[in-house]
């Protein structure tokens, strides 16, 4: 059926009115050989606008009789394609069950003696986690130490602010005094 449907194609490719070039870059593509000597065409012979050889028809073989035998190679390309998948199945395969088999041997546990006895090594966690705690609480209280400082700073500067904003007002009005003052 396959062979059948790409004949069908091929025939209704080289039975529409192409343009010379298209068909030979189609005759290109498809790599056709030509019928007399069994060999690609020449590019040079497309580009003078020859027609192909294969086109041109032959007593010999006809256009049908090379489609059917261009779908022949494509079916043997097929069958090596599948032969080759196949092949590389069973490998996989074959490489498959070998770490099936690796994974359901039981495996030696390796047991590693610690370098120092157990109470040893629990009471110098247990220091270091003393210590961890204690530098941590130093960094939260030197943080809102700090944090503190910054906004005392800022009432600071803002109360400073404010006295200043009073002083010049009352140096304005200080000033308007004395000018009224200084013209009665």
């Amino acid at each position: 059926y396959h062979g059948e449907v790409i004949a069908e194609f091929f025939n209704a490719m080289f039975d529409s009115e192409l343009p010379i070039d298209a068909l030979s870059m189609l005759t290109d593509f498809l790599e056709i050989s030509d019928a007399s000597t069994n060999s690609l065409v020449a590019a040079d012979s497309k580009s003078k606008g020859d027609f192909s050889p294969l086109l041109k028809s032959g007593p010999t073989k006809t256009l049908a009789r090379q489609i059917f035998e261009l779908s022949k190679v494509c079916r043997t390309e097929l069958l090596r394609a599948q032969g080759f998948s196949v092949m590389a199945e069973r490998v996989a395969n074959s490489f498959g069950e070998e770490h099936t088999r690796a994974q359901k041997e039981p495996s030696e546990l390796v047991v590693v003696e610690p370098l120092t006895p157990p109470a040893f090594s629990h009471r110098l966690q247990e220091s270091m986690h003393a210590a961890l705690l204690k530098v941590m609480e130093e960094r939260d209280m030197s943080h809102a130490h700090l944090a503190a400082a910054e906004v005392l700073h800022v009432h600071e500067l803002e109360q400073q602010r404010k006295r200043n904003s009073r002083l010049e007002a009352e140096l304005e009005a200080s000033r308007s005094e004395s000018t009224t003052q200084n013209v009665d």
